[in-house]
């Protein structure tokens, strides 16, 4: 009997540790998760057509939105935020003044039911009329503006921060390089850190913002990689990618303005695995810290 009872425990002792072994071994989250997970950061790369707007939501349930499409992709994205259970926002990010990525910021700021504790840009005094539009009506809501400058990080709670990477900050722009506007040059390129997970967000930025980034000193590496400037043909380098080193390349564009082949080329060599957002629709990446799940709305990864 005793002999009997020893086995029997013995074995429900090896039935816990394998369930335990298992559970560790899997992501146990929802890939449509709508709301704050605990102990997961969410990322969202809606689908806003051209130009860029990115859903953070920290394992705290802070969240971060950087850009917000164009003008007529601002009423998607403050359905997104609601469809979500978003009613603040930590943080707001206007990387560039194009219409493409500040337009849409102009209706988040004006939602009378979204509260904004702080709004990032450069401090450029840029003269479109989407940057002029947005910063009216930041202005009228009364949000509070913060100047990005290399160096500084922004804490969302549960162990996930946002790090700017770039302007500088100090009163100098970069000079855009051939083909280059001045306005990604100097885009606000943040990089997206919780334990182990690493996303960098170009933005506007190009292949010759990573140079000076890394001539800054600035760590640009990164598994997740948010291409820039909808993969424009001078949007990274083969160099820029060996020091990156992504294994998962999201590019966010509309179906008429799609990447560069150079750019997918030199992507597909870097062996990353291609997601965009013209093919894939919105793009969600679920991360405890460790693992992850990448999830999107049509098609997989190209």
């Amino acid at each position: 009997m005793k002999s009997s009872l020893r086995l029997l425990a013995l074995l429900s002792a090896t039935l816990c540790l394998l369930l335990i072994a298992f559970t560790r071994g899997t992501l146990n989250v929802s890939s449509s998760a709508n709301a704050f997970v605990p102990e997961r950061l969410q990322v969202f790369v809606l689908d806003v057509g051209r130009g860029q707007s990115v859903l953070v939501i920290s394992p705290a349930g802070k969240a971060a939105l950087i850009d917000g499409g164009s003008a007529e992709a601002g009423g998607r994205v403050v359905n997104e935020l609601r469809r979500r259970g978003v009613q603040k926002l930590e943080l707001v990010v206007a990387t560039q003044a194009g219409a493409d990525y500040v337009g849409g910021l102009r209706r988040v700021a004006g939602s009378s039911d979204l509260v904004i504790k702080s709004f990032v840009d450069s401090a450029q005094p840029w003269k479109t009329d989407a940057y002029q539009q947005t910063m009216a009506a930041v202005q009228s809501a009364s949000i509070p503006v913060t100047q990005a400058r290399r160096g500084q990080f922004f804490d969302l709670g549960g162990g996930a921060r946002l790090d700017i990477i770039n302007p500088a900050g100090d009163g100098t722009w970069a000079e855009p390089a051939e083909g280059e506007s001045r306005e990604n040059a100097n885009s606000v390129v943040v990089r997206l850190l919780y334990r182990e997970f690493v996303m960098l967000i170009m933005s506007g930025g190009s292949a010759a913002t990573a140079a000076q980034m890394v001539e800054a000193r600035q760590n640009i590496w990164a598994p997740f990689l948010l291409v820039g400037n909808n993969g424009s043909r001078n949007s990274v380098s083969e160099k820029m990618l060996s020091i990156v080193q992504p294994r998962f390349a999201i590019i966010s564009t509309g179906a008429n303005n799609a990447p560069a082949p150079e750019t997918l080329e030199r992507l597909k060599g870097a062996k990353a695995e291609i997601y965009r957002t013209d093919m894939n629709g919105e793009i969600s990446i679920i991360s405890d810290g460790r693992k992850h799940e990448i999830a999107t709305e049509r098609k997989s990864a190209q």
